[in-house]
């Protein structure tokens, strides 16, 4: 009774501090976004920035959450197996030990490469969702030009290429399983293997080889726990890069200023100017020239018109 209301305190504690890490993570990366220049908006679609701040947010909140609580709780048991059984034989002991470096150099391989995996997911799930944003907002578009399949193949297609990396994390879960259990079988064999010696040369009782070897099958499913959650923790980093770039990232121009003078008067004269879109710098779209008592301002409309130059002349009475 007191082992399941610990329990049950712990996981409540856990869904709390990490319903709060999500509630901090959202707010802090939301008022970011707020104080970041024009540019920033035009380089980045909204369906990008949606994506991140709702669905890679909730992964990485989920993916700590559940992960802290398995290792601290996996840790504390396989200290306590691992005592018990160096206090039963430690030739046994270091026999079993002899298999852990394999074990962490295929979860390291395995969770590098699904970190890679999961940072493309998510890319491509953002791509996904800059699709739909788009279309859905300028439906009335979508509808008079008759593209609503040409829209939903489009959607269709990034689906795909996400479907495509998913194969690929299946594979790579397959593979690692598979090479875990094979350790795990060549693990046991050897432990029964050398402990049958020990039972026959009287150094060991068979009481305690059975009692030696379910702790060790405890303490493999201890060390499988913290293999996933370093699976896991990888997963949640490549769904967390884009969202801390964003936190780190410093506006370029601050809108954030609170000076002002009391006054102000004077004259404003706006001289060789020139304008262009952050996503096409080489296309000046706006030219302001100044030229003795007038002031030229020239727009282009490349988009439209490539052909053409519109020039509006104001008289600049000074």
């Amino acid at each position: 009774l007191p082992s399941s209301l610990a329990m049950g305190v712990r996981g409540g504690v856990f869904t709390l501090m990490f319903g709060k890490l999500n509630l901090r993570l959202r707010n802090h990366l939301f008022r970011t976004l707020m104080r970041q220049e024009i540019a920033f908006f035009d380089e980045n679609h909204t369906g990008d920035i949606i994506s991140r701040l709702s669905a890679d947010t909730t992964q990485v909140s989920d993916l700590i959450s559940n992960n802290v609580n398995v290792f601290l709780r996996s840790i504390v048991k396989g200290v306590g197996f691992f005592i018990f059984m160096f206090g039963m034989s430690w030739k046994l002991t270091l026999v079993t030990i002899m298999g852990f470096p394999f074990i962490a150099v295929v979860s390291k391989l395995y969770g590098d490469y699904y970190k890679k995996l999961t940072k493309e997911v998510q890319t491509t799930l953002a791509e996904a969702n800059k699709v739909a944003e788009e279309t859905i907002s300028s439906m009335r578009t979508v509808r008079s030009f008759a593209n609503e399949e040409g829209e939903a193949d489009t959607y269709l297609s990034k689906l795909l290429v996400m479907f495509q990396l998913n194969k690929k994390q299946a594979l790579a879960y397959a593979g690692y399983m598979w090479s875990s259990c094979i350790s795990e079988l060549a693990l046991e064999i050897a432990v029964l293997y050398y402990g049958g010696h020990l039972v026959v040369s009287g150094q060991m009782s068979s009481g305690s080889l059975i009692s030696f070897f379910i702790y060790m099958l405890e303490l493999g499913e201890c060390l499988e726990s913290i293999a996933s959650v370093y699976t896991g923790l990888m997963q949640g980093v490549g769904a967390a890069e884009k969202v801390f770039e964003y936190l780190d990232r410093e506006p370029k121009h601050r809108a954030d200023g609170t000076e002002a003078p009391d006054t102000c008067s004077g004259l404003v004269e706006f001289k060789d100017i020139t304008f262009a879109y952050p996503t096409r710098p080489d296309t000046d779209i706006l030219k302001v020239r100044s030229q003795g008592s007038f002031c030229q301002h020239t727009y282009f409309y490349p988009a439209y018109t490539p052909t053409k130059t519109y020039q509006i002349v104001r008289n600049d009475r000074r």
